[in-house]
């Protein structure tokens, strides 16, 4: 679709069905009266997140199988919810802050692979097995929050934000480990792992010499290193 089309304020109905687009111009959330937009039969494989302020949309058509953003987790709440989705990726861009919880996102989510200037990113509540080391490229970030997934590891990658993130919560997981990468955090304030298989605390958590609140509750823990002892700054440490 041309740029030009945004020109067409008053357009209600956009049949462009059966084509080879693969992309929806941005200045397509300029359209405020369009309330159907048919693109199916095309290979888009992203809408745009300014499309989610297309509020007076009420019909959508597009073919899912070749969509990748919006994600499919969302595309079973139909249009609004499909939007909802979409705004916040619209927000993110201007706030730096992107919170995707509750989703049941079963992947770290593509859209969020070009929002590296984020402070704050919340995952919470979703289906996440597997972080990418994609994340060590989030160089702003200052709070990451992603309780109740089902993650078995944090990548070493996540060492790069040592000279930004402060807090770090992956409590209600499947982590065995508390991976080396976790030890470069030295700018780390709040670590939360409860809830989780961790056996062991490595003699290397001395590194996080500004760590305030360390929460292993509920874990397989049975012994705590001697290093522990040098975390001066530590004032809440739960072994439940």
């Amino acid at each position: 679709l041309p740029k030009a089309f945004a020109r067409l304020s008053r357009l209600s109905t956009l049949n462009a069905k059966d084509n080879m687009m693969t992309r929806v111009p941005n200045e397509l959330a300029l359209m405020t009266c369009l309330t159907s937009l048919q693109i199916a039969g095309n290979r888009v494989l992203a809408l745009p997140p300014a499309l989610g302020y297309c509020t007076a949309i009420t019909q959508l058509e597009v073919t899912l199988s070749f969509l990748l953003a919006p994600p499919a987790e969302t595309h079973g709440g139909g249009v609004q919810s499909m939007f909802s989705y979409l705004r916040g990726l619209h927000d993110a861009q201007y706030e730096q802050r992107l919170v995707l919880d509750h989703w049941d996102l079963a992947a770290f989510p593509l859209d969020g692979y070009f929002l590296t200037g984020l402070t704050y990113l919340n995952l919470q509540h979703n289906q996440l097995r597997v972080l990418p080391p994609v994340v060590g490229l989030y160089q702003c970030l200052i709070n990451f929050q992603l309780d109740h997934n089902r993650i078995e590891a944090i990548p070493e990658q996540i060492g790069r934000l040592h000279g930004s993130l402060t807090e770090l919560s992956c409590s209600d997981n499947a982590i065995q480990r508390i991976t080396s990468g976790i030890f470069q955090l030295t700018s780390l304030i709040r670590l939360s792992l409860a809830h989780n298989k961790i056996k062991s605390l490595p003699e290397a958590c001395s590194r996080l010499t500004m760590l305030r609140h360390l929460d292993l509750d509920y874990n397989q823990i049975q012994s705590l290193p001697d290093s522990l002892a040098v975390l001066s700054r530590l004032q809440n440490l739960l072994l439940e």
